[in-house]
Order: structure tokens, then sequence, then C-alpha cells
């Protein structure tokens, strides 16, 4: 491995709260889909977690240390989702930065090659569809969200221009 490498092209960027039970699948997922990819690296702040976030997040840097996709994190105190975001903007050292919720999959292994072509093409703030895993939707309320979010995003094409008429955060590459 390279020990002083350039840039990589994309940073994922994934805040994080209370979500030891489905933080590693989340990085993983991202990982198993950026390393066949452009040189990319995962970002993950954690926003004052007291379940064991701080300890699935340790474990997770040891697991990638000798990968191509390597995971930073930091952990803050309570700041909030803004307040991590900003933390992942700081650490991060990506051309390219693509935000992703703690508690959503990439859909596919072209998602990111996607965004990085949209940023190509015309720099801007685009948007994909993501997935919300089955386990985190357990109240009537997740439910409605999950399937709002899907409804919203699902009929986008990657790299859709948002404009003004809307804003998915958890799927934005900037």
């Amino acid at each position: 491995m390279n020990q002083n490498p350039a840039p990589p092209d994309l940073s994922v960027l994934i805040p994080t709260h209370q979500r030891a039970d489905v933080l590693a699948r989340v990085v993983r997922a991202w990982r198993e889909h950026l390393v066949r990819g452009p040189s990319a690296e995962i970002v993950v702040v954690d926003d004052g977690s007291t379940d064991d976030t701080p300890h699935v997040l340790a474990h997770l840097k040891d697991v990638f240390a000798d990968e191509d996709v390597p995971l930073r994190y930091a952990q803050i105190d309570n700041a909030g989702a803004a307040g991590a975001r900003n933390q992942a903007i700081e650490m991060s050292r990506g051309r390219v930065l693509l935000f992703s919720d703690d508690d959503m999959l990439p859909c596919d292994a072209m998602l990111h090659r996607r965004h990085l072509d949209a940023q190509r093409r015309r720099p801007g703030a685009w948007v994909s569809h993501l997935v919300v895993p089955d386990e985190v939707v357990e109240t009537p309320f997740q439910h409605y969200w999950r399937r709002r979010l899907h409804r919203g995003t699902e009929t986008l094409a990657d790299g859709h221009e948002m404009g003004r008429s809307g804003f998915w955060f958890a799927t934005l590459s900037i």
C-alpha cells in the first residue's frame, strides 16, 4: 500500500449516531462497491454515540487497514447531524464528496462512478437512489419515511440535478 497516496477521487461521508447495529453493514457495502472503482475513502463521524458504535468503527478500521479503500473516522460530542457532516467534510480528502446516511445502502456497484461522471460533466449537487435496509425500519413512522424516501428518489436518474425543487441530503454528491 502506498504510504503517501494522492488524494482520492471520492470521499463517502457518513455521519452516525447510535447505529452500531447497522453501521458495519453500511460501511462494508460502500467498501465493496468502491474497491473496484476509482480511488476512494470512507469517512465516518460518530456524533457522541453511547452504544457500541465507537467499537464497531475501531474494529472496521483495523479490518480495512491494508485495503485500498481506507476508513477514516472521528468522534465528536453531540453536535448533531450537521456538525457530524461538517466534521466529515473537514476530514475528507476526495475531489468529490458523496454523502450517505448511516442507515442507507448503495443500490449498485456503479453508483459512485455515475456521481463522479456527473460531477465531471457539470459540477453541482447531484442525487441518487439509495436503499434503507429492512432492519432499521421498526416503527410505523419509519415505514412511512422509507416509502416516502424511496418514492422520492427511485424515479430519479443517478446524477439528477435537484436544483431548487428538492433536496435529499442522504444521497448527495458535491
